[in-house]
């Protein structure tokens, strides 16, 4: 039965707009394509709230469906990616809320009578909000016991996993149709025609979510030297240089094929991003640019346990030198975007995140993704975002960026220099971490190697980064954490000035087995907090601490097993003839079997 209710779906609306929501974010009939669904079919609700734009599964909060209250018909909307669905019929003076689980299933909630729905909203408003389910949704610092009722926070994480399942299958094809059309010719494909593949099917992917998202002007554009056209004048002005397969017939087959795949209208910029580094990035570039990106729940992570909203909105300047296809941008973005006030939308917040986001990478390509990744986690305001071309180590860019960053974000290369420069023995991601805390930002997250706690040649840069920070937090994560590179991680955050009394150091460690939870649920292995110490050594002790290192101090005061030995003796000889009965006893065992001395022969014991 259709639910008709005008006037009570109008009272729910303004309810939202109440607890904050804004008012383009409050959207009616929403008709959306799941992208992990089972069909190419829109899916529409009544009433879908978001957090933030663009719209998408990973900003999506609340739902308000036409459906029987049954778990089955609930489920169905998983793919939109609200955590909570209310459900309500014609005819029935009850509503249902449902939290929507990361495993498929709805489950429950509770229920409320239909007219008294805009009254238990605001009254839940501290746990409804778009703040407040964002944050959870992002899986943030723990929620209050109740939010739980409401939030699974695997959601989110399982959604994207899904998503690049289905993204990577869209352009696994679209990759296989260049590659045949490329060997019709009968030529040899080099590196480059792969590389400038690459761009190709990029650029015209981002064509894609524009016509699927119904960019004013992309549906017009059928050919696709047209669509090429309009991508590079309208957001990407600068890449021009940058070049791709210029064969008609490639260009043409490759977007038949990914203009038919499947809609992308609801998907998330952090999805795409993704597809650069798990299938745009060839082996060889890999290797030759020392490419291991950042995992957006690693970035996620570092960014959330910064104290963002501790300055001032024009203080919260982001430099993410090695920015790659800018995963800490994104993640950074998406933090700013909640923390401005609601005064703060559309050309002016865009306007105010371009002045606040800036990026370094040495990959002309990797630079383009990174702009357009921006482009789409704010879409739909445009270009403007600030990602350097440059070699941050050759760069003077660099120390103007890093002079003017409240917050630096990074993953430097782990790799060594060339032997060509003088300070070819050095690691890349030492001589990082050395540059940037000749000038500390007051905010500073890393993903380093676990060299970086347990090397020496770590030690002068772990010295400064101790004396330069109140509160420093590292996590440790297995060699499972990269998907193309096999290195244990530090993950490390540190604040210069903290408002917590009395400085501190938090050592965190992770398993490959709970990683997945931990960055859903925050639950590690094993944690400890310790405080500073007066005169930083650069010691590895000064910023870690092991599982195994509390139990050491709790046995320190008893006695060692060196004075509990009265009589020491020489312990086993192992350097007897092997003829020898007696090759391997102790100098005090055969001197009791009669012997005087070492190198003695005797025979067998009776």
């Amino acid at each position: 039965m259709l639910f008709d209710d005008n006037s009570l779906l109008a009272e729910i609306n303004q309810a939202f707009l109440d607890i904050d929501y804004r008012e383009t974010l409050v959207r009616r009939d929403y008709a959306y394509v799941d992208i992990v669904g089972a069909g190419p079919q829109p899916r529409q609700v009544l009433l879908a709230t978001f957090a933030q734009e663009p719209t998408s599964y990973r900003t999506a909060c609340i739902a308000v469906v036409n459906e029987a209250p049954l778990p089955d018909q609930i489920a169905r909307y998983r793919g939109l990616g609200a955590p909570i669905v209310l459900s309500l019929q014609a005819g029935d003076d009850t509503v249902h809320a449902w939290r929507m689980s990361a495993h498929g299933d709805a489950r429950h909630v509770c229920r409320e009578a239909a007219m008294d729905l805009p009254a238990w909203i605001r009254r839940e408003g501290h746990t409804l909000g778009p703040a407040q389910v964002f944050r959870a949704k992002m899986i943030a610092a723990p929620s209050p016991p109740r939010q739980f009722d409401f939030f699974d926070l695997g959601l989110i994480p399982a959604l994207d996993a899904d998503v690049r399942e289905k993204l990577d299958e869209l352009l696994g094809r679209v990759l296989r149709v260049g590659h045949a059309m490329l060997r019709r010719r009968g030529d040899d494909i080099d590196q480059r025609q792969i590389q400038q593949l690459y761009r190709l099917v990029f650029r015209l992917l981002i064509a894609k979510v524009l016509g699927d998202r119904e960019h004013p002007g992309y549906h017009l554009y059928q050919t696709a030297p047209d669509v090429l056209s309009e991508v590079l004048r309208v957001f990407l002005p600068n890449a021009t240089s940058v070049a791709v397969l210029t064969d008609v017939d490639v260009q043409s087959a490759v977007w038949a094929e990914l203009r038919h795949g499947v809609n992308l209208s609801h998907i998330s910029g952090e999805a795409l991003a993704y597809v650069y580094e798990n299938t745009l990035v060839n082996r060889e570039a890999r290797r030759a640019l020392d490419i291991h990106a950042t995992p957006p729940d690693v970035a996620e992570y570092v960014v959330r346990n910064l104290p963002f909203a501790d300055f001032a909105p024009e203080a919260r300047r982001v430099f993410e030198p090695f920015s790659g296809h800018a995963p800490f941008l994104t993640a950074a973005m998406g933090q700013l975007k909640t923390l401005l006030p609601n005064s703060y939308n559309g050309s002016k917040r865009h306007e105010y995140l371009t002045r606040m986001l800036w990026g370094m990478e040495i990959d002309a390509f990797a630079a383009e993704v990174a702009q357009q990744s921006l482009v789409l986690a704010d879409y739909p305001y445009g270009n403007g975002w600030n990602v350097l071309e440059g070699d941050a180590f050759n760069s003077a860019a660099f120390d103007v960026q890093l002079a003017a960053a409240t917050v630096v974000l990074c993953n430097p290369p782990y790799s060594k220099f060339t032997p060509s420069t003088s300070t070819h023995s050095t690691p890349k991601a030492l001589e990082a971490v050395r540059r940037i805390l000749m000038t500390p930002p007051p905010l500073l997250g890393l993903v380093l190697p676990m060299a970086f706690i347990h090397s020496t040649r770590y030690r002068d840069v772990r010295r400064q980064l101790d004396r330069s920070y109140d509160e420093v937090s590292i996590l440790e994560l297995p060699d499972s954490t990269f998907q193309h590179a096999d290195e244990q991680i530090a993950v490390v955050t540190a604040v210069a000035h903290s408002n917590t009394v009395g400085a501190s150091r938090v050592a965190t460690k992770v398993g490959p087995q709970d990683q997945h939870a931990y960055f859903r649920y925050g639950t590690p292995i094993w944690r400890e907090t310790f405080p500073r110490v007066a005169a930083p050594s650069g010691s590895t002790h000064d910023l870690w601490r092991t599982p195994t290192e509390r139990v050491w101090q709790e046995l320190a005061h008893l006695p060692r097993l060196e004075h509990l030995v009265v009589h020491l003796n020489r312990g086993l000889e192992y350097r007897q003839p092997w003829g020898n009965p007696d090759r391997g006893l102790s100098t005090d065992v055969r001197a009791r079997r009669g012997g005087a001395g070492r190198g003695e022969v005797y025979g067998p014991p009776e």
